[in-house]
């Protein structure tokens, strides 16, 4: 694996070259033999793609290398809310009770709240 203009390739054995999508992928699990360059580490690390070296038919797990500030967890609580209309309620109300502190936000709905800053209704 290696860098071609800033994204990565793969070359197999047989010299096919395969491009990642490393924004539209996770991680890559690298068996026995997988040469890897520097600059394919910086690539990855730079893009949140998680490298896994693991044993022939993925059977042994030797190592992984992740950023450790890369962590999707606020992104994924954020899509839950946005499932749930009662927590996104909640949380819209939150936000709109730091814009106007003294309003009385409970008993209002998202539109209501949202014509209180001009949106039209």
């Amino acid at each position: 694996m290696e860098v071609d203009d800033s994204s990565l390739k793969w070359l197999d054995a047989e010299g096919n070259i395969v491009r990642l999508p490393v924004a539209m992928l996770n991680t890559i699990l690298l068996g026995p033999g997988t040469t890897l360059t520097d600059e394919a580490v910086k690539t990855a690390a730079a893009a949140n793609f998680g490298i896994c070296w693991v044993g022939e038919y993925s059977l042994l797990f030797y190592a992984a290398g992740f950023q450790p500030t890369a962590n999707s967890r606020n992104m994924r609580q954020q899509a839950m809310i946005s499932c749930n209309r009662k927590a996104a309620l909640e949380v819209a109300r939150r936000m709109f009770g730091y814009r106007f502190p003294d309003a009385d936000l409970k008993a209002k709905s998202l539109k209501e709240m949202m014509g209180m800053e001009g949106a039209p209704e």
